[in-house]
């Protein structure tokens, strides 16, 4: 099942959220501070037919697959009481029930090939908490890991956000497809650095990474790597094309590295080819003053302040 778009996330999110008393008709939601909702919290059944089992585990094990996402460490780390002067459950198993709640509800699960429906079965709250710490296994799910994180961001804030943030795990990504593209050449007895050049090179079409660098007023400093810097659109560009490569040496392992550098040059130019029609940026435009580093430090800080206000929240 492929990952659902931003904008199906959001507005499929945003539509199936509840509140701990909307049942109630002078309910109004428990607020925090600064509008954070205390007391909202989605069902794993209409969160399961969102993402499926590549994201929730199988239906049957929902409540292995939500607890193991809250773990004892966290608890370990919360201070005594939060910024708010709330204090912390008093022990983890408290801290457990307060974010995940079993419940009866009928509801239905729609499979690739079928659809199920539960009468009066077992179902759970999740509160805003466990829904992010659930996807946050998940680099790819940036984007529905912020929508959890930034409680009222709009869906145009989410998506601003999410391309800034997804720079960290597909650097990750790509880092691991250059080790092994490297090894490679290392086996075979080439040159590093002649190796990673040309490949450069190739997918900034003949602009060596000092001169991309410079472009965009980068300070030179020595080993800092113009993946660093990259956007998320040349990232992932570069990645598939590495990809590529390295499937088709997987299928012929005595593939010569002529063969396989030929195939890499051909593989970063197609995909520098593809992405400038699809988004008419081109890979050497798409660079950042600010290393991924610094993006990881930002994303970092939000998580601890997130986790300062709501892991002491409970939907109970």
């Amino acid at each position: 099942m492929p990952r659902p778009k931003p904008k199906i996330v959001y507005d499929y999110l945003q539509r199936y959220r509840h509140y701990t008393d909307e049942n109630s008709l002078t309910a109004t939601p428990k607020i925090l501070k600064d509008n954070y909702f205390a007391d909202e919290y989605w069902l794993f059944s209409d969160l399961y037919n969102l993402f499926s089992s590549e994201y929730m585990g199988l239906h049957k094990n929902k409540i292995e697959t939500c607890n193991s996402a809250i773990t004892i460490d966290i608890f370990d780390k919360l201070p005594k009481k939060n910024a708010l002067n709330v204090p912390r459950p008093e022990n983890f198993e408290e801290l457990l029930n307060n974010h995940i709640t079993k419940i009866t509800n009928s509801y239905s699960i729609f499979n690739t090939k079928t659809i199920y429906y539960q009468e009066d079965g077992q179902d759970l709250k999740l509160s805003r908490f466990a829904c992010w710490k659930i996807m946050s296994k998940y680099p790819n799910m940036i984007f529905t890991q912020l929508y959890f994180l930034m409680p009222n961001a709009s869906y145009e804030e989410l998506y601003s956000e999410a391309y800034k943030y997804s720079r960290i795990y597909l650097r990750k990504y790509m880092s691991k497809s250059e080790r092994i593209a490297n090894s490679i050449a290392y086996q075979n007895r080439q040159p590093l650095n002649t190796f990673n050049h040309l490949l450069h090179q190739t997918f900034f079409y003949g602009i060596d990474t000092q001169t991309v660098k410079n472009m965009h007023g980068i300070k030179i400093r020595p080993n800092d790597s113009i993946l660093n810097y990259m956007g998320s659109t040349s990232l992932d560009a570069r990645q598939r094309a590495f990809s590529c490569a390295i499937a088709e040496h997987d299928k012929k392992p005595l593939m010569r590295i002529e063969e396989f550098t030929d195939i890499l040059h051909q593989e970063l130019t197609r995909q520098r080819i593809n992405m400038i029609r699809t988004t008419g940026i081109y890979p050497e435009q798409d660079i950042y003053k600010t290393p991924v580093q610094q993006i990881q430090t930002e994303l970092n800080k939000k998580e601890r302040e997130f986790i300062n206000k709501f892991a002491f929240q409970s939907i109970r």
